[in-house]
C-alpha cells in the first residue's frame, strides 16, 4: 500500500501511517515517500544529500529534519516557496534542473527532490545526467520501492539509477 504525499508523511509520522493502513490491511507492506527515500539513499550508499522542495521554508525545514533523522547529512537545501499543488505540478523540468544546481555544492552523494506533486520523475534521467549524481524524487522512489517490496526487481531503463538497482538488505 502506498501513502502517496511527501510532507504529509513527515507530518503524520511513518508509523502512524503504518498503523492506520494495518489496521484495514494488516498484512499489507506499506511504504511511504519519506521511508522510499530512506531505502533508495541505502540502496545508492548515498548519506550526504542536498534537498530541493517545491515548498514554502517552513515545510522545507520539517523535510530536512524528517532526512536528517534517518542519519543523512543535509548538505544544502532550496526551496520555491509555493502553498499549492497546482503551483507545484506547474514546475517545469528547467526550474528543477535550475534549482537541483542550486543545491549542489560539491559535497552531496544524491539529490533528494521531495514532492509527490512534481512531475520530477519523468526527468530523473535528465536531471542525472546534467547534474553528474543520482537523483531521488518522491515519485520515483515509491514506485521503486513498491515494486521491490512486492519481490520484483526489474530494471527501468530511462528512469534514474536508483531504478537499476535492488532493494538493500534489511529493508522494510
Amino acid at each position: 500500500m502506498i501513502y502517496g504525499c511527501t510532507s504529509g508523511t513527515v507530518a503524520i509520522g511513518e508509523a502512524e501511517i503504518a498503523r492506520l493502513i494495518h489496521d484495514v490491511r494488516p498484512e499489507c507492506p506499506v511504504t511511504t515517500p519519506l521511508g522510499a527515500c530512506r531505502e533508495a539513499f541505502r540502496a545508492l550508499d548515498a548519506r550526504r544529500i542536498a534537498v530541493l522542495t517545491p515548498y514554502t521554508p517552513a515545510v522545507t525545514q520539517t523535510m530536512i529534519a524528517g532526512v536528517e533523522a534517518f542519519g543523512c547529512e543535509i548538505t544544502k537545501a532550496a526551496c520555491f516557496n509555493l502553498e499549492s499543488d497546482y503551483e507545484m505540478a506547474g514546475l517545469s523540468p528547467q526550474a528543477l534542473l535550475e534549482g537541483g544546481r542550486e543545491v549542489l555544492d560539491g559535497k552531496a552523494e544524491a539529490l533528494f527532490v521531495s514532492c509527490t506533486a512534481l512531475h520530477a520523475s519523468a526527468f530523473v534521467s535528465l536531471l542525472e545526467n546534467q547534474l553528474g549524481i543520482p537523483v531521488v524524487a518522491s515519485n520515483q522512489a515509491l514506485a521503486w520501492h513498491a515494486t521491490r517490496l512486492m519481490g520484483r526487481a526489474d530494471a527501468v531503463a530511462g528512469a534514474g539509477r536508483l531504478m537499476q538497482l535492488p532493494l538493500p538488505a534489511e529493508s522494510g
